[in-house]
């Protein structure tokens, strides 16, 4: 084989080479921006949302225990107004952190922690409403029952599956770590 044959081979080896690693190369990138995308899109969405909710479901329960304690008499009513307004504002500003993060992309055990959650979460809100309305009328005995018997053990059950969640979208994010090394 002549010489010029030789180089000219020896050149488009190398430009296969070339090609292949650099074809490789793009789909390794590609492979790496669907993962950031998934982790920054969902995981990272997931657990901020998740995060707001837990601390939304928190402050609320806190803010009836607040507010029966301020139906004593001794607390302005301007106090006991602002109480019910933070009350209501935390379990807003919670459904709406947590209907965002509904609308991702979801794992089946978080998708079944977070279907028991809807059921759990809707009885906790119809029992908060409930001592709000006995506080309102007077009954602060009663209030006080409710709250820290079935409200109190909805909270908790609303607690926990939010921390399935929460450790679903972890164990997501370490995978998606693990696939990106």
């Amino acid at each position: 084989m002549k010489l010029s044959t030789k180089l000219l081979l020896s050149f488009v080896l190398c430009a296969f080479i070339t090609l292949a690693v650099g074809t490789l190369g793009i789909n390794g990138v590609s492979r790496l921006a669907t993962a950031l995308d998934s982790a920054f899109s969902n995981n990272l969405v997931s657990v901020s949302n998740t995060n707001a909710t837990l601390n939304g479901l928190v402050a609320h329960n806190r803010g009836l225990y607040r507010l029966l304690d301020a139906s004593r008499g001794d607390i302005s009513s301007q106090d006991r107004d602002r109480v019910r307004q933070d009350i209501a504002n935390e379990l807003k500003r919670s459904q709406t952190a947590y209907a965002t993060y509904r609308a991702t992309p979801l794992e089946d055990d978080e998708r079944a922690a977070g279907d028991t959650l809807d059921q759990v979460w809707a009885k906790y809100v119809t029992s908060s409403e409930q001592i709000i309305s006995l506080i309102d009328a007077g009954h602060a005995d009663q209030a006080r029952t409710l709250l820290n018997s079935s409200n109190n053990e909805l909270f908790r059950q609303s607690r926990e599956l939010l921390k399935i969640i929460v450790d679903s979208n972890n164990r997501q994010i370490k995978e998606g770590s693990a696939e990106a090394d």
